[in-house]
């Protein structure tokens, strides 16, 4: 079987770092061609031809947020493919993948852009969105979250200001050039890969037809070295430090700024320092020294791999106080896969990657006292990080993993 890959690569985040994960365990099985913009993220690129793979660079273009590519460079692979897979947005491309070849296509939903023309599906940073977008719906919740933002300090007052009296005529433009305003590329996609049950689900609620069509939930798989794994094991009984440790970014999605909220409650229980990575120089940083916090937070930009995972094995806590359906939640498979216990939003896909009082706690979303709890309750707590790795490696089985992905394939 040939499998031809789209991906546009233009930024290194979640979808495609579990995209090189699942290439590396299914390289030796199929046949795999990637075809990735010319001006994909130089790292992610260098991670794709470290597994041997062909990966062919093609034109691309930004059309109303969305990623599309050029495929007339590349047709010759198209045709000689048996199943394409798509990792990410690049869907206004799919429709003349078809008019090349009449192939089975596959979405893999890592997030809610084929349903959300803010691809958040988090109704004005309240809700959780389970109905079908409009344009009355995209202008009301364009202006709700920049609301939440000027508060924030994440966006500036004059220019929130500006925007939010734009918001009717910007949120107007968006919905009706949104490329999946109708079902047009819905149509053309054969069968969908979801990164949680909950993802599934929110889907469902836009796109009744998806359960029509074959889909799966695969988890994405965590590959980390056996040196590592071990290192972060045999720390079992020592004294790692007081500290929490946020690892997601800056995105308010995120809740960085429920976390510090959370400080003040947690530092009259007890004496931790909580890092934030991806945060320092935004508005995040601005915002803790608002609150007056910033004596209790240590701020990093961005952490290369080996940093991260570092920082991470010598926490006691991670947590990610998301306030989105959370499609996966990379970082908290990460850091219980390695034994450390999270807490995170019950909501989202978080829901299923952490067993409540067995691998951390989950704790009501965009709620700061809540969150506070948590982390006070698993310090005060006695957690096995040989206990916690064995249960998300039974969850994770990588095994399983790829058994499931390349059968998929295959039916399809």
């Amino acid at each position: 079987m040939r499998l031809i890959v789209l991906s546009h690569g233009l930024s290194y985040g979640g979808a495609q770092f579990s995209t090189v994960e699942f290439l590396s365990l299914i390289r030796n099985e199929v046949d795999i061609d990637v075809l990735t913009c010319n001006n994909a993220d130089s790292n992610y690129i260098m991670d794709l031809k470290k597994l041997d793979l062909k990966v062919y660079m093609v034109p691309c273009r930004i059309l109303n947020k969305y990623p599309d590519m050029d495929l007339a460079y590349v047709d010759e692979v198209i045709r000689n493919g048996d199943v394409v897979w798509v990792v990410d947005q690049v869907y206004p491309a799919i429709p003349r993948v078809k008019l090349i070849k009449d192939l089975p296509i596959i979405i893999h939903l890592h997030d809610y852009a084929l349903i959300c023309p803010l691809w958040k599906a988090y109704y004005g940073l309240a809700e959780i969105c389970l109905d079908k977008c409009n344009a009355i719906r995209m202008i009301t919740c364009r202006m709700n979250y920049i609301n939440k933002y000027i508060g924030l300090g994440r966006q500036h007052f004059l220019k929130g200001v500006a925007n939010l009296m734009l918001s009717p005529l910007i949120g107007f433009i968006r919905y009706i050039k949104w490329p999946m305003h109708n079902n047009s590329i819905f149509d053309s996609v054969d069968a969908f890969i979801s990164v949680s049950k909950a993802t599934l689900n929110i889907y469902s609620k836009h796109l009744p037809e998806i359960r029509n069509k074959p889909h799966k939930v695969i988890y994405n798989p965590i590959l980390i070295s056996d040196d590592i794994l071990s290192k972060s094991l045999n720390m079992e009984h020592e004294n790692r430090g007081k500290y929490t440790i946020f690892m997601s970014s800056g995105n308010p999605v995120k809740g960085p700024h429920i976390l510090a909220e959370a400080i003040k409650y947690i530092d009259k229980e007890i004496d931790v320092k909580v890092i934030f990575a991806r945060c320092k120089g935004t508005w995040v940083e601005k915002y803790i020294k608002k609150i007056g916090v910033e004596d209790k937070v240590i701020l990093f930009k961005r952490l290369d791999r080996k940093n991260f995972l570092e920082y991470m094995i010598n926490s006691n806590v991670v947590a990610m106080p998301s306030i989105w359906p959370e499609p996966y939640g990379r970082v908290a498979a990460e850091a219980n896969f390695l034994g450390i216990p999270v807490v995170a939003s019950r909501i989202g896909g978080l829901t299923e990657i952490i067993e409540d009082s067995v691998t951390g706690y989950l704790v009501e979303p965009n709620n700061a006292l809540s969150l506070a709890m948590g982390i006070i309750k698993l310090y005060e707590s006695n957690f096995s990080r040989i206990k916690i790795h064995k249960t998300t490696s039974k969850k994770l089985d990588i095994r399983y993993i790829k058994r499931n992905l390349i059968n998929f394939f295959y039916k399809i």
